[in-house]
C-alpha cells in the first residue's frame, strides 16, 4: 500500500508490516508503533542515501516490520560493492543513532527513550544475519557472487533466510508451550518465508540483469576479463548461467560425454537463447540452431 512519496521516490508499506502495526495496537501499545515505523523509516533512510552516494536512482521504498527493500534504476544495483555498501548503510546509521543517544542522553520519556535505543539495536544486530532479505544476505551474496555466481550465491542465501524462519517458528512454538506468547517471533518468520518466497521467484532475472549491466559496461569500456567455462552438450541453459560471475565475460566450451569440442558460444548467445527458446533448452540444442 503507497503511503506517500519523499524526494521523488514512492514509499509503500508491506501489508505484513500493516499487521503488525494493528495487532500491536489492538495490544495496546500505540508508542510501539511509532517507534518501530520511526527506526525502520530511518533505516531505509540510509540506504536511499548510500544509494545516491553510489550514483544510483532509487525509485521506490517497501516498509517491512523489521527493514525493507528499495527498487533501483539502474543496473548498478547488481555491483557487488555497490550492494555491500548499500546494504550495511542501514545497520550501521541504527547503531551509530543508539550510541549517539547514550552519549548526549536526548531527553525523552524513559520507557520512549529505551525504545527507541532498543528497536535501533535490534533492527541493526538482525538484519546483520547472513540472510536473504536481510542486509547482511545481501552484503554475504554480493561477496561470493564474485566466486560462484550471483544465483548460487542468491540460492544460498535464501535457504539461509528459510532456516531463520524455522528455527524462529519453533522458539515461539517452545514459548507458546512454556507460557509465553511472543507475537513479535512469529511475525518475523513470516516476513523471512514471504521475502524468500519473492526472492527466488526473481533470482533468474536479477541474473539476466546482472548479465545485460555487464553488456553495457563492455560496451563503455570496451575490454572485460575473459572466463572460459566447459559444459557437456546436454546440460540445460538454466544451469549454465548460474556459473557466470559477476565482471566476467564468459565463453562457454561444448564438448560431448568422450571430451570432443562440439562448438563454443559467448554469454550473449546463452542470453539471447534463453529469451527465444526457454531456459531448458540445452546447450547442445542451441549451438545446432
Amino acid at each position: 500500500m503507497k503511503i506517500g512519496t519523499l524526494f521523488g521516490i514512492d514509499i509503500y508499506i508491506n501489508k505484513i508490516f500493516m499487521g503488525m502495526v494493528v495487532a500491536t495496537i489492538i495490544a495496546g501499545d500505540r508508542h510501539m508503533v511509532a517507534t518501530i515505523f520511526l527506526v525502520v523509516f530511518i533505516h531505509e533512510l540510509a540506504h536511499i542515501i548510500a544509494a545516491r552516494i553510489c550514483g544510483l536512482e532509487v525509485l521506490e521504498i517497501e516498509l517491512y516490520p523489521f527493514g525493507g527493500t528499495i527498487k533501483i534504476g539502474s543496473l548498478l544495483e547488481l555491483n557487488p560493492t555497490h550492494e555491500i555498501i548499500i546494504s550495511l548503510a542501514g545497520p550501521f546509521i541504527n547503531i551509530m543513532i543508539s550510541l549517539l543517544c547514550v552519549a548526549i542522553e536526548i531527553c525523552m520519556p524513559q520507557i520512549t527513550y529505551d525504545n527507541f535505543i532498543r528497536a535501533n539495536l535490534l533492527l541493526a544486530c538482525f538484519n546483520m544475519l547472513p540472510a536473504l532479505p536481510l542486509d547482511g544476505g545481501r552484503a554475504v551474496r554480493a561477496i561470493l557472487s564474485r566466486q560462484i555466481g550471483l544465483k548460487r550465491a542468491t540460492n544460498i542465501m535464501i535457504n539461509g533466510g528459510i532456516v531463520l524462519a524455522i528455527f524462529l517458528i519453533i522458539s515461539g512454538i517452545y514459548g507458546v508451550c512454556k507460557g509465553i506468547f511472543n507475537m513479535t517471533i512469529f511475525f518475523i518468520a513470516v516476513f523471512l518465508i514471504y521475502s524468500a518466497i519473492k526472492e527466488k521467484k526473481t533470482s533468474a532475472y536479477n541474473v539476466l540483469r546482472d548479465i545485460t549491466y555487464k553488456k553495457d559496461k563492455l560496451l563503455k569500456q570496451g575490454a572485460m576479463e575473459i572466463r572460459h567455462i566447459v559444459v557437456f552438450h546436454d546440460i540445460p541453459l538454466v544451469e549454465i548461467i548460474k556459473q557466470f560471475v559477476p565482471y566476467r565475460y564468459h565463453y562457454i566450451d561444448v564438448v560431448d560425454y568422450q571430451m570432443n569440442v562440439k562448438g563454443s558460444i559467448s554469454e550473449g548467445d546463452v542470453v539471447d537463447g534463453i529469451m527465444e527458446f526457454g531456459m531448458d533448452m540445452t546447450v547442445g540444442q542451441l549451438i545446432s540452431r
